[in-house]
């Protein structure tokens, strides 16, 4: 599915993608924090739909999948598993919005 720059559907597709095994971590926190911080307008978002997408996009904002990082800056990046449940969470609290 291609969307057009700024449908908060990419969004929900990103989702989707992860959660079928077709992207990985650096991927989907790449793609999804350009999308949601630098191309969706958020007044097309419902209250519910920025408050999750808000926080996904600070997980996989800082995310990081070096095991340094980690040991350096603790409490600093977030692993593999905390971005894994953080997208598994957003899937399920907008399960009754999800568009695609």
């Amino acid at each position: 599915m291609i969307y057009e720059a700024g449908d908060k559907r990419r969004l929900y597709y990103l989702i989707d993608l992860y959660s079928q095994g077709k992207i990985n971590e650096p991927v989907f926190s790449r793609e999804f924090c350009q999308l949601f911080d630098h191309e969706i307008e958020y007044e097309v978002l419902t209250p519910l739909e920025e408050t999750v997408f808000d926080h996904l996009s600070n997980v996989a904002s800082r995310y990081s999948s070096f095991e340094k990082d980690h040991i350096l800056y603790p409490g600093v990046f977030y692993t593999v598993a905390e971005l894994k449940e953080a997208i598994v969470n957003a899937k399920e609290e907008l399960r009754g919005q999800w568009l695609i």
